[in-house]
Protein backbone atom coordinates (compact mmCIF):
# COMPACT_ATOMS: atom_id res chain seq x y z
CA UNK A 1 0.00 0.00 0.00
CA UNK A 2 1.36 3.41 -0.91
CA UNK A 3 2.19 5.81 1.85
CA UNK A 4 1.18 9.24 2.90
CA UNK A 5 3.77 10.78 5.17
CA UNK A 6 2.65 13.01 8.04
CA UNK A 7 3.64 16.60 7.34
CA UNK A 8 5.10 18.46 4.36
CA UNK A 9 3.94 18.11 0.75
CA UNK A 10 3.78 14.32 1.00
CA UNK A 11 1.52 14.63 4.03
CA UNK A 12 -1.36 16.17 2.06
CA UNK A 13 -4.33 14.13 3.10
CA UNK A 14 -6.09 11.88 0.63
CA UNK A 15 -9.19 14.03 0.39
CA UNK A 16 -7.23 17.11 -0.66
CA UNK A 17 -5.14 15.13 -3.15
CA UNK A 18 -8.22 13.57 -4.69
CA UNK A 19 -9.81 17.02 -5.00
CA UNK A 20 -6.82 18.30 -6.98
CA UNK A 21 -6.82 15.09 -9.00
CA UNK A 22 -10.44 15.69 -10.03
CA UNK A 23 -9.92 19.40 -10.66
CA UNK A 24 -6.94 18.86 -12.96
CA UNK A 25 -8.65 16.06 -14.84
CA UNK A 26 -11.92 17.92 -15.30
CA UNK A 27 -10.14 21.11 -16.36
CA UNK A 28 -8.11 19.21 -18.95
CA UNK A 29 -11.22 17.47 -20.22
CA UNK A 30 -13.08 20.75 -20.60
CA UNK A 31 -10.14 22.25 -22.47
CA UNK A 32 -10.06 19.17 -24.66
CA UNK A 33 -13.74 19.57 -25.51
CA UNK A 34 -13.19 23.22 -26.37
CA UNK A 35 -10.25 22.39 -28.61
CA UNK A 36 -12.13 19.54 -30.23
CA UNK A 37 -15.17 21.59 -31.06
CA UNK A 38 -13.00 24.44 -32.26
CA UNK A 39 -11.35 22.08 -34.69
CA UNK A 40 -14.71 20.70 -35.77
CA UNK A 41 -16.15 24.15 -36.33
CA UNK A 42 -13.13 25.08 -38.37
CA UNK A 43 -13.86 22.09 -40.58
CA UNK A 44 -10.23 20.99 -40.60
CA UNK A 45 -11.11 17.45 -39.49
CA UNK A 46 -14.31 15.45 -39.16
CA UNK A 47 -16.35 15.88 -35.98
CA UNK A 48 -15.51 12.33 -34.84
CA UNK A 49 -11.82 13.08 -34.97
CA UNK A 50 -12.35 16.28 -33.00
CA UNK A 51 -14.28 14.37 -30.33
CA UNK A 52 -11.51 11.77 -30.13
CA UNK A 53 -8.99 14.57 -29.71
CA UNK A 54 -10.92 15.99 -26.76
CA UNK A 55 -11.07 12.57 -25.11
CA UNK A 56 -7.32 12.07 -25.55
CA UNK A 57 -6.57 15.48 -24.06
CA UNK A 58 -8.87 14.70 -21.12
CA UNK A 59 -7.17 11.35 -20.51
CA UNK A 60 -3.81 13.08 -20.55
CA UNK A 61 -5.13 15.44 -17.91
CA UNK A 62 -5.93 12.43 -15.74
CA UNK A 63 -2.71 10.60 -16.56
CA UNK A 64 -0.32 13.44 -15.77
CA UNK A 65 -1.26 13.58 -12.04
CA UNK A 66 -0.85 9.81 -11.88
CA UNK A 67 2.59 10.05 -13.44
CA UNK A 68 3.68 12.64 -10.90
CA UNK A 69 2.15 10.58 -8.08
CA UNK A 70 -0.48 13.15 -7.21
CA UNK A 71 -3.27 10.61 -7.40
CA UNK A 72 -5.28 9.70 -4.30
CA UNK A 73 -6.40 6.26 -5.40
CA UNK A 74 -3.57 4.36 -3.76
CA UNK A 75 -3.32 6.58 -0.70
CA UNK A 76 -4.67 5.46 2.68
CA UNK A 77 -7.80 7.19 3.93
CA UNK A 78 -5.78 9.29 6.33
CA UNK A 79 -2.34 9.70 7.82
CA UNK A 80 -1.36 10.41 11.42
CA UNK A 81 -1.50 14.07 12.37
CA UNK A 82 2.18 14.83 12.93
CA UNK A 83 1.43 18.17 14.61
CA UNK A 84 -0.22 16.39 17.54
CA UNK A 85 2.18 13.47 18.03
CA UNK A 86 4.80 15.00 20.34
CA UNK A 87 2.33 16.93 22.53
CA UNK A 88 -0.02 13.96 22.64
CA UNK A 89 2.86 11.77 23.83
CA UNK A 90 3.58 14.21 26.65
CA UNK A 91 -0.05 14.54 27.68
CA UNK A 92 -0.45 10.76 27.79
CA UNK A 93 2.80 10.44 29.73
CA UNK A 94 1.69 12.97 32.34
CA UNK A 95 -1.79 11.47 32.66
CA UNK A 96 -0.41 7.92 32.95
CA UNK A 97 -0.28 8.30 36.74
CA UNK A 98 -3.43 8.21 38.84
CA UNK A 99 -1.97 10.44 41.56
CA UNK A 100 -1.28 13.20 39.04
CA UNK A 101 -4.82 12.85 37.69
CA UNK A 102 -6.19 13.14 41.22
CA UNK A 103 -4.05 16.24 41.86
CA UNK A 104 -5.47 17.94 38.78
CA UNK A 105 -9.04 17.06 39.80
CA UNK A 106 -8.54 18.37 43.35
CA UNK A 107 -6.93 21.60 42.14
CA UNK A 108 -9.79 22.16 39.70
CA UNK A 109 -12.22 22.31 42.64
CA UNK A 110 -10.21 25.20 44.11
CA UNK A 111 -11.54 27.42 41.26
CA UNK A 112 -8.15 28.93 40.46
CA UNK A 113 -7.29 29.70 44.07
CA UNK A 114 -4.19 28.61 45.95
CA UNK A 115 -4.22 25.33 47.82
CA UNK A 116 -1.66 24.31 50.40
CA UNK A 117 0.44 21.29 49.54
CA UNK A 118 -0.52 19.71 52.85
CA UNK A 119 -4.22 20.04 52.07
CA UNK A 120 -3.72 18.71 48.54
CA UNK A 121 -1.80 15.71 49.87
CA UNK A 122 -4.49 15.06 52.47
CA UNK A 123 -7.33 15.03 49.95
CA UNK A 124 -5.43 12.75 47.58
CA UNK A 125 -4.45 10.37 50.39
CA UNK A 126 -8.04 10.28 51.60
CA UNK A 127 -9.26 9.33 48.13
CA UNK A 128 -6.58 6.67 47.71
CA UNK A 129 -7.33 5.10 51.11
CA UNK A 130 -11.10 5.59 50.87
CA UNK A 131 -11.23 7.31 54.24
CA UNK A 132 -12.14 10.80 55.52
CA UNK A 133 -9.29 13.30 55.72
CA UNK A 134 -9.75 13.55 59.49
CA UNK A 135 -9.12 9.81 59.88
CA UNK A 136 -5.95 9.67 57.79
CA UNK A 137 -2.82 8.18 59.29
CA UNK A 138 0.13 10.57 59.36
CA UNK A 139 2.22 8.09 57.40
CA UNK A 140 -0.31 7.95 54.55
CA UNK A 141 -0.45 11.74 54.32
CA UNK A 142 3.33 12.07 54.48
CA UNK A 143 3.91 9.47 51.77
CA UNK A 144 1.63 11.29 49.33
CA UNK A 145 3.11 14.68 50.27
CA UNK A 146 6.68 13.51 49.54
CA UNK A 147 5.75 11.99 46.18
CA UNK A 148 3.89 15.16 45.17
CA UNK A 149 6.76 17.41 46.19
CA UNK A 150 9.55 15.35 44.66
CA UNK A 151 7.91 13.92 41.53
CA UNK A 152 4.42 14.87 40.49
CA UNK A 153 4.25 18.62 41.12
CA UNK A 154 7.58 19.27 39.30
CA UNK A 155 6.26 17.23 36.37
CA UNK A 156 3.02 19.23 36.23
CA UNK A 157 4.89 22.50 36.73
CA UNK A 158 7.28 21.67 33.89
CA UNK A 159 4.42 21.46 31.41
CA UNK A 160 2.84 24.65 32.74
CA UNK A 161 -0.21 22.97 34.31
CA UNK A 162 0.37 24.30 37.85
CA UNK A 163 2.04 27.23 39.56
CA UNK A 164 3.92 26.17 42.71
CA UNK A 165 5.15 28.60 45.38
CA UNK A 166 7.80 26.67 47.27
CA UNK A 167 8.25 29.43 49.86
CA UNK A 168 4.58 29.50 50.83
CA UNK A 169 3.97 25.83 50.15
CA UNK A 170 0.97 26.56 47.91
CA UNK A 171 -0.09 25.41 44.48
CA UNK A 172 -2.76 26.44 42.00
CA UNK A 173 -4.05 25.32 38.62
CA UNK A 174 -3.11 27.43 35.58
CA UNK A 175 -5.04 27.94 32.35
CA UNK A 176 -2.94 25.19 30.81
CA UNK A 177 -3.86 23.01 33.78
CA UNK A 178 -7.57 23.58 33.21
CA UNK A 179 -7.09 22.62 29.57
CA UNK A 180 -5.28 19.50 30.75
CA UNK A 181 -8.27 18.63 32.94
CA UNK A 182 -10.48 18.81 29.84
CA UNK A 183 -8.00 16.60 27.98
CA UNK A 184 -8.07 14.20 30.91
CA UNK A 185 -11.81 13.83 30.42
CA UNK A 186 -11.39 13.12 26.70
CA UNK A 187 -8.42 10.81 27.05
CA UNK A 188 -9.28 9.31 30.41
CA UNK A 189 -12.89 8.88 31.33
CA UNK A 190 -14.23 8.61 27.80
CA UNK A 191 -11.50 6.17 26.75
CA UNK A 192 -12.02 4.11 29.90
CA UNK A 193 -15.72 3.90 29.16
CA UNK A 194 -15.16 3.11 25.50
CA UNK A 195 -12.77 0.25 26.28
CA UNK A 196 -14.67 -0.92 29.38
CA UNK A 197 -11.59 -0.57 31.60
CA UNK A 198 -12.37 -1.62 35.15
CA UNK A 199 -9.59 0.05 37.14
CA UNK A 200 -7.30 3.06 37.24
CA UNK A 201 -4.30 0.73 36.88
CA UNK A 202 -5.64 -0.47 33.52
CA UNK A 203 -5.92 3.13 32.36
CA UNK A 204 -2.38 3.83 33.60
CA UNK A 205 -1.02 0.89 31.60
CA UNK A 206 -2.96 1.95 28.51
CA UNK A 207 -1.57 5.50 28.69
CA UNK A 208 1.95 4.13 29.17
CA UNK A 209 1.47 2.01 26.06
CA UNK A 210 -0.03 4.74 23.90
CA UNK A 211 2.39 7.50 24.88
CA UNK A 212 4.93 6.13 22.38
CA UNK A 213 4.50 7.68 18.93
CA UNK A 214 5.72 4.61 17.05
CA UNK A 215 3.07 2.46 18.73
CA UNK A 216 0.34 4.95 17.83
CA UNK A 217 1.58 4.99 14.23
CA UNK A 218 1.37 1.19 14.25
CA UNK A 219 -2.24 1.23 15.46
CA UNK A 220 -3.13 3.92 12.94
CA UNK A 221 -1.67 1.93 10.05
CA UNK A 222 -3.36 -1.30 11.09
CA UNK A 223 -6.71 0.47 11.49
CA UNK A 224 -6.53 1.78 7.92
CA UNK A 225 -5.09 -1.40 6.40
CA UNK A 226 -8.39 -3.28 6.44
CA UNK A 227 -9.16 -6.75 7.78
CA UNK A 228 -6.56 -9.45 8.11
CA UNK A 229 -2.94 -9.67 9.22
CA UNK A 230 -0.26 -7.28 7.98
CA UNK A 231 3.30 -8.26 7.16
CA UNK A 232 5.80 -6.76 9.60
CA UNK A 233 8.11 -5.57 6.83
CA UNK A 234 5.31 -3.61 5.17
CA UNK A 235 4.26 -2.13 8.51
CA UNK A 236 7.83 -1.16 9.43
CA UNK A 237 8.38 0.53 6.06
CA UNK A 238 5.29 2.69 6.46
CA UNK A 239 5.99 3.63 10.08
CA UNK A 240 9.57 4.52 9.17
CA UNK A 241 8.32 6.62 6.25
CA UNK A 242 6.02 8.58 8.56
CA UNK A 243 8.84 9.12 11.03
CA UNK A 244 11.21 10.30 8.27
CA UNK A 245 8.54 12.31 6.41
CA UNK A 246 9.12 10.53 3.12
CA UNK A 247 7.82 7.72 0.90
CA UNK A 248 8.73 4.10 1.83
CA UNK A 249 10.77 3.67 -1.34
CA UNK A 250 12.93 6.65 -0.32
CA UNK A 251 13.99 5.10 3.00
CA UNK A 252 17.57 4.02 3.59
CA UNK A 253 18.36 0.49 4.66
CA UNK A 254 19.34 1.62 8.17
CA UNK A 255 16.08 3.56 8.60
CA UNK A 256 14.05 0.50 7.64
CA UNK A 257 16.08 -1.81 9.87
CA UNK A 258 15.90 0.47 12.92
CA UNK A 259 12.10 0.59 12.88
CA UNK A 260 11.78 -3.11 11.98
CA UNK A 261 13.94 -4.19 14.91
CA UNK A 262 12.22 -1.81 17.31
CA UNK A 263 8.79 -3.12 16.37
CA UNK A 264 9.88 -6.76 16.47
CA UNK A 265 11.78 -6.66 19.75
CA UNK A 266 9.75 -4.13 21.76
CA UNK A 267 6.70 -2.30 20.50
CA UNK A 268 4.60 -5.12 19.08
CA UNK A 269 5.15 -7.12 22.26
CA UNK A 270 4.00 -4.16 24.37
CA UNK A 271 0.92 -3.65 22.19
CA UNK A 272 0.13 -7.37 22.34
CA UNK A 273 0.43 -7.44 26.13
CA UNK A 274 -2.00 -4.52 26.28
CA UNK A 275 -4.48 -6.45 24.13
CA UNK A 276 -4.32 -3.91 21.30
CA UNK A 277 -2.86 -6.22 18.63
CA UNK A 278 -2.38 -9.90 17.90
CA UNK A 279 1.27 -10.48 17.12
CA UNK A 280 2.75 -13.63 15.58
CA UNK A 281 6.56 -13.25 15.62
CA UNK A 282 7.12 -16.62 13.93
CA UNK A 283 5.02 -15.64 10.91
CA UNK A 284 6.03 -11.97 11.12
CA UNK A 285 2.38 -10.88 10.98
CA UNK A 286 0.28 -8.56 13.13
CA UNK A 287 -3.37 -7.56 13.18
CA UNK A 288 -5.49 -5.15 15.18
CA UNK A 289 -7.84 -6.34 17.91
CA UNK A 290 -11.25 -4.81 18.57
CA UNK A 291 -9.76 -3.05 21.60
CA UNK A 292 -6.90 -1.68 19.51
CA UNK A 293 -9.28 -0.41 16.86
CA UNK A 294 -11.43 1.34 19.47
CA UNK A 295 -8.38 2.95 21.11
CA UNK A 296 -6.91 4.12 17.78
CA UNK A 297 -10.25 5.48 16.61
CA UNK A 298 -10.71 7.42 19.85
CA UNK A 299 -7.22 8.94 19.60
CA UNK A 300 -7.87 10.00 16.00
CA UNK A 301 -11.09 11.72 17.04
CA UNK A 302 -9.30 13.51 19.87
CA UNK A 303 -6.50 14.68 17.55
CA UNK A 304 -9.05 16.02 15.07
CA UNK A 305 -10.77 18.25 17.64
CA UNK A 306 -10.05 21.91 17.03
CA UNK A 307 -10.69 22.70 20.70
CA UNK A 308 -8.07 20.22 21.92
CA UNK A 309 -5.25 22.70 22.72
CA UNK A 310 -2.10 20.65 22.27
CA UNK A 311 0.23 23.32 20.92
CA UNK A 312 -0.37 26.23 23.28
CA UNK A 313 2.82 25.73 25.32
CA UNK A 314 6.46 25.64 24.31
CA UNK A 315 7.02 21.88 24.45
CA UNK A 316 4.01 21.29 22.21
CA UNK A 317 5.19 23.43 19.33
CA UNK A 318 6.44 21.49 16.36
CA UNK A 319 10.22 21.32 16.12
Amino acid sequence: MASNAPGGTSATDAVTVRQWFVRIGVTALVLGVIVGFSIALSQYVPWEAAALTSVIVGLLGVGIPIYYRLDGVSLPESAPNERTQEPLSRVLSVLANERRRRALSVLETADGGDLSMDRLAGRIAAAENDTPVTDLADEDRRRVYVSLYQTHVPRLEQMGAVAFDDGRGTIRLTERGRALVDQMELLGEQLRERLALESADELNRLFHTLRNTRRRYTLHYLRNAGDGAVDLETLADQVAAWEQDCEPEDLTKSQRKRVYVGLFETHLNVLAEAGLVEWNPEAGEVCLTDTGEAASTHLSLVEAREDFPLDDVQWARRR
